[in-house]
């Protein structure tokens, strides 16, 4: 009977110890497996700064084999841990935790990098867990907020200043009209009329191109025919093209497909381009325009 009881209560430690074994197994299993599963790049070092264990967002950030076992030195070139030895001597000596931005001028990568000490009161030996949050993106939209807002205030001040300026201008042009409905048949005056005629017009073009940059885009996008609006445009520099002595001579194809355009928009933009090409031109030269319809590769 008592060998019996000794080899039943052999067989119940057994048991006991391989679910034990099996039970700690699945639990490390567990555990490595949330720990890989972590989005964020994480390192556990020891005390002294030995690279404990990390995950597989953070070894992927290392360019050669798994560091692991290794002091944090061997990091250098592998950023952002290179970047963490500072933080780690701040906590051997302050046991708390820190943070710092680290940027990676190789890559244009910038990390958010966290450190904490970890001290059981059982236990002897500390660990520094590392993190690093990858916070590239954020700065950017960070960045183009910021430039969003700058360029809707700059808007903003040179729509004021157009408007501000709108008024004297109107008060100029019906002086001139005053002026030639008055003394408009001494031909001495005429050339100062014209003068002062063109710069009031050309005033007036700049301030309704201040209005536009200080206006939101509303998109009135629509499908038309691009010849008329080029048309438009080179009527609109019959007065500059002859008050500096160039012709202007179009080619305008009737047969150019429609066009996704915004028509009021577009018509400034070829307004420009040939008032540019027009003041650029010797006088006695001429400016050709052209519109037909390309189709290259289909």
């Amino acid at each position: 009977g008592r060998v019996v009881t000794d080899v039943t209560d052999r067989r119940l430690a057994d048991d006991l110890r391989q679910r034990l074994n099996d039970s700690f197994r699945r639990s490390a299993t567990e555990w490595r497996r949330t720990f890989d599963a972590v989005s964020s790049p994480l390192l556990v070092l020891s005390a002294e700064g030995i690279i404990h264990r990390l995950n597989d967002a953070a070894r992927v950030l290392f360019r050669e084999a798994d560091p692991s076992g290794q002091p944090l030195s061997v990091t250098v070139g592998a950023p952002p841990w290179s970047s963490a030895g500072p933080l780690v001597e701040e906590l051997r000596a302050t046991h708390g935790s820190t943070s710092r931005e680290v940027h990676d001028a190789e890559s244009g990568r910038t990390w958010e990098l966290s450190a904490a000490w970890v001290d059981e009161k059982a236990s002897e030996d500390p660990r520094i867990i590392l993190v690093a949050t990858e916070v590239t993106r954020l700065l950017e939209l960070q960045a183009h907020v910021r430039r969003s807002e700058t360029m809707a205030a700059m808007g903003a001040i040179v729509a004021g200043v157009a408007h501000e300026v709108r008024n004297p201008l109107f008060s100029i042009s019906a002086v001139v009209d005053a002026v030639e409905a008055t003394y408009g048949a001494q031909p001495e005056l005429k050339p100062y009329l014209d003068v002062l005629r063109g710069e009031v017009r050309r005033l007036t073009h700049l301030t309704q191109e201040l209005f536009e940059y200080g206006r939101p885009t509303r998109g009135e996008w629509t499908d038309g025919a691009v010849g008329s609006v080029v048309s438009e445009a080179l009527s609109a520099c019959t007065l500059t093209s002859d008050k500096a002595a160039v012709k202007l001579e179009r080619e305008v194809s009737g047969a150019l497909p429609p066009v996704r355009m915004d028509a009021r928009r577009l018509f400034h933009v070829f307004r420009n381009v040939v008032e540019n090409a027009v003041q650029h031109s010797p006088q006695g030269t001429t400016v050709h325009v052209t519109a037909e319809a390309v189709e290259e590769a289909g």
